[in-house]
Formats: C-alpha cells, structure tokens, sequence
C-alpha cells in the first residue's frame, strides 16, 4: 500500500491538519533531519509537563507515554531530527 493514501484519507476526514499535510510527506520521504522542532527539545518539555503534573498529584496517561517514547528516540540518537523523526522507532520495531 502507498503510504502516500493514508495522507490522502485524512485529507478527506476531520482528522486532518496543517501538521498531517506539513509532515506527512516528509515523514514518507524521511525528510526529518532538518527539524523545524527538534525532537530533544520536546522530549524536554515532555519530561517537564510530566514531572510538574506528577508534583502536584496527577498522572498524565497519554502525556507519559508521549514522555517516554521520546525519550527513548532522543536516546536512540534521533534527538537532533525533527519531533515527527519518532515515527522512525515504529520502523525499526516493524523490522
């Protein structure tokens, strides 16, 4: 299947956004070294959203994970790419 449709059944759905058609195509083409966000600066602010909220009582489920899994491509040497460069970890696993 051409990953280039699942850009394209977005596009005609409510789930569709700037981002999906900005970093769609440069997700498919991995075009993502030259970061418009880099993906250790969210890992960063990931970690300081998580830890805040976990001073004051709360747990973040979704937030946690987003945390971790960046993190984890940060340590993965994926840091300095862009934020959406974490898609290339669900690669390496479907290897």
């Amino acid at each position: 299947m051409d990953p280039r449709l699942v850009i394209e059944v977005i596009d005609d759905s409510g789930l569709n956004s700037q981002y999906v058609q900005n970093k769609g195509p440069k997700m498919i083409d991995d075009d993502l070294d030259t970061p418009s966000f880099p993906l250790e600066a969210a890992a960063k602010d990931a970690s300081l959203i998580t830890d805040t909220a976990r001073a004051a009582g709360l747990h973040l489920g979704i937030a946690e994970v987003v945390r971790e899994r960046l993190r984890r491509a940060a340590d993965d040497g994926l840091g300095r790419a862009d934020v959406a460069a974490t898609y290339r970890m669900s690669r390496q696993a479907a290897s």
